[in-house]
């Protein structure tokens, strides 16, 4: 199943991968090391990094980690 996710991934334009630097990372872990305070993961501050980058503020979520840092969540319920 995996593989097979992986294949349609590959051979597909409607979904884009985003590599995570070196240059990432750090801003990731400072973000990270900022919200001590927060329970988010590090793929949390990975993912709100590269969002912000990207100028992407909506998410498709059943988490309140990504409200908490400033996108809107969809569903709106969550």
């Amino acid at each position: 199943m995996a593989l097979r996710l992986l294949d349609l991934i590959a051979g597909t334009t409607a979904v884009d991968l985003e590599w995570i630097d070196a240059e990432r990372f750090r801003r990731a872990e400072t973000h990270f090391r900022k919200h001590d305070d927060q329970a988010f993961s590090f793929t949390d501050c990975t993912s709100f990094i590269v969002m912000h980058q990207l100028g992407v503020s909506q998410v498709i979520t059943s988490t309140e980690h990504f409200r908490i840092a400033g996108f809107e969540v969809r569903p709106e319920d969550g």
